[in-house]
């Protein structure tokens, strides 16, 4: 167990903001992790949760390990569970599986992306500032599958986050929606910001938001397995957290199976076999090879929307 005293001069602040700024290693949803998991309290055994504020001379309790997490080969064993799209001697690209998490967020994981990075490549470890990420420049969501970045050295890790934060590495996402549609390169402006376990859109800013685009086109519309679906491309230079689930929901036509955000009922009505949640596939990915200057254009098929495409354009 770790104790602290928090400093008597500091503004009221978040449980979670305060415990992130002495523990850097360790990011804001870790932490909120670990207080709705009742690890972070008061002397008195008040439990605290990551939205509580301190104001100052409070001891806090903290009954979990703060040294920070960080990935790992040894947890991969047999096949390795990505696919490497492509690689040269400054990066990788490659298909993440639905139901796998980017990164570690508690010990009790299961086998992560960057765990299999390193199992992939062990030199990916010392990548990232992040210790989590094994060379991840971006993520993606656990439920979510596709298409994603990593480099090899520090230096390409360094300009490949440049990139993505000035929006020059251009992100496509394939999605299947409830509803038939019938956008056109539909370009939609919208305000984001964190709500609990979703994030909040309106067209107008908010505290702590943040303005978000999205241009979204209809691949195909019609019956499948009984249900009026539709599959959109979405097109998210930035792709902040839930940005595509949370605006197509605005929209109201919520990925089928995403009940966080709206949709009224599972993907194993549409595919009984399926174990996935819902289908965000993150099919194409273009930029500026970081080192050698060429453009790279990388596509990825997502095989359950391949189904549905082929079914409906017969």
């Amino acid at each position: 167990m770790t104790s602290l005293i928090v400093e008597n001069q500091i503004l009221p602040t978040r449980v979670d903001k305060y415990l992130s700024g002495k523990f850097p290693e360790l990011s804001r949803s870790i932490i909120s992790l670990q207080c709705k998991k009742r690890l972070v309290s008061l002397k008195s055994g008040k439990i605290l949760a990551a939205g509580d504020v301190l104001k100052g001379g409070e001891e806090l309790c903290l009954s979990f390990d703060t040294q920070p997490l960080q990935a790992s080969g040894l947890k991969v064993s047999g096949d390795l569970p990505i696919k490497i799209i492509f690689e040269d001697e400054h990066l990788v690209v490659l298909e993440k599986p639905s139901g796998m998490p980017s990164v570690t967020l508690t010990a009790e994981d299961p086998v992560t992306v960057a765990d299999s990075l390193l199992k992939f490549d062990p030199s990916f470890v010392d990548v990232s500032e992040d210790k989590r990420e094994a060379g991840l420049i971006h993520r993606l969501d656990t439920a979510s599958s596709g298409l994603m970045i990593a480099a090899r050295s520090t230096f390409v890790w360094q300009l490949l986050r440049e990139e993505l934060k000035a929006g020059r590495i251009k992100k496509s996402y394939s999605c299947l929606v409830q509803g038939e549609t019938l956008y056109s390169n539909y370009s939609l402006y919208l305000q984001l910001g964190a709500k609990g376990k979703k994030v909040k859109v309106s067209e107008n800013e908010f505290v702590e938001s943040s303005e978000t685009f999205s241009k979204i086109s209809t691949k195909c519309s019609g019956v499948f397995a009984g249900k009026k679906l539709s599959i959109v491309s979405v097109d998210a230079p930035f792709a902040k957290r839930h940005q595509v689930r949370a605006h197509l929901s605005h929209l109201e036509h919520p990925l089928i199976g995403d009940t966080l955000y709206g949709a009224s009922y599972g993907l194993k009505e549409v595919f009984k076999d399926s174990s996935q949640e819902f289908i965000l596939h993150a099919n194409s990915l273009s930029f500026t090879h970081p080192i050698e200057r060429k453009e790279l254009a990388i596509s990825s098929k997502n095989d359950l929307l391949e189904e549905v495409f082929t079914s409906i354009k017969k």
